[in-house]
């Protein structure tokens, strides 16, 4: 099996086979209606929020939350679906503050439920709502914040940010400090079919179906890309990242994807643990074959390693 047949397979897995569970979810817990029928609100508490699910992310989450801070998210909706680290107590001063509310949500395939829980119970306190991963950092390209951006969009029901996808820079063990410094390998490869791949950011008012890519809006909406074109699925024609883009730093060292694989997935049926512990991985799925060398959070490096070290 060559890279490109690799990479389909892995995709058809883990995007398109919890599709048919997504509905069952949102039909029986009467999501689709409950969205239809919800009022508009007009004043918001919050300008972006982000919905995100988590397992055994205390590594890395300080340094995910610092950064989107720094390009103007105001709140954390984090579903923890099963940690067993020290996640909680990493977590707990931005709890106090009141910038991340948490929410204990274990179980399996827990990722549509929860987005399905952020957008009822907190619709009408923020503007956007964002779904992301913890290994995922919404960029704003020409601009310094989210929101210069997203004032562009607010005609849309939602936007679909197209993935920047990084290797592990080489690096087999994983390194000392931030992960927007340590990896700044990006792929440029046009067959790589994760290129194309979108995350959502949405009005949540106008949700009625939602999963960890893309969303179906009420009255017939549909999502934009970057560029303001209509996009449905998980999947684009071709990559744009030149408003708006999700750096996914998937891999990092080789060890850490090792460890992410072993984990098994956090939210979707589609990426089943494996049989057997790992302890080798084909190269290529650390180190990408076209790429360039992609400096866009160098304005942040700075200003994120200080606010890491309070």
């Amino acid at each position: 099996m060559n890279n490109k047949e690799s990479t389909l397979k892995r995709v058809k897995s883990n995007i398109m086979g919890p599709y048919k569970n997504y509905i069952k979810y949102i039909f029986k817990k009467g999501f689709i209606f409950r969205q239809i029928i919800n009022k508009q609100g007009e004043n918001f508490n919050d300008y972006i929020s982000i919905a995100i699910i988590i397992k055994n992310e205390s590594l890395y989450i300080k340094e995910w939350i610092e950064y989107h801070l720094l390009v103007g998210v105001d709140r954390f909706y984090i579903y923890d679906v099963g940690s067993t680290d020290n996640v909680l107590e990493v977590l707990q001063p931005y709890i106090d503050k009141g910038v991340v509310i948490y929410q204990y949500f274990p179980g399996k395939d827990r990722q549509v439920p929860a987005y399905c829980d952020a957008i009822l119970k907190y619709k009408y306190q923020t503007r956007w709502l964002a779904f992301v991963d913890a290994d995922e950092f919404i960029v704003p390209v020409q601009k310094y914040t989210l929101p210069e951006v997203l004032k562009e969009y607010e005609q849309y029901p939602g936007v679909c940010v197209n993935y920047a996808m990084y290797d592990s820079n080489g690096h087999l063990k994983k390194p000392e400090g931030l992960v927007i410094k340590n990896y700044t390998n990006m792929s440029i490869d046009p067959e790589y079919i994760s290129n194309r791949f979108v995350k959502s950011i949405v009005n949540p008012r106008e949700v009625i179906v939602v999963n960890a890519h893309w969303c179906i809006y009420r009255f017939f909406k549909w999502g934009v890309d970057e560029n303001g074109k209509t996009t449905i699925g998980a999947i684009t024609k071709k990559q744009s990242l030149s408003k708006l883009r999700i750096n996914h730093y998937y891999t990092k060292s080789k060890e850490e994807l090792l460890s992410k694989i072993n984990k098994g997935a956090v939210g979707t049926l589609g990426r089943k643990m494996p049989e057997k512990v790992l302890t080798d991985i084909d190269e290529d799925r650390y180190n990408f074959s076209i790429t360039k060398e992609d400096k866009i959070m160098d304005k942040y490096i700075d200003e994120v390693e200080n606010r890491f070290h309070q």
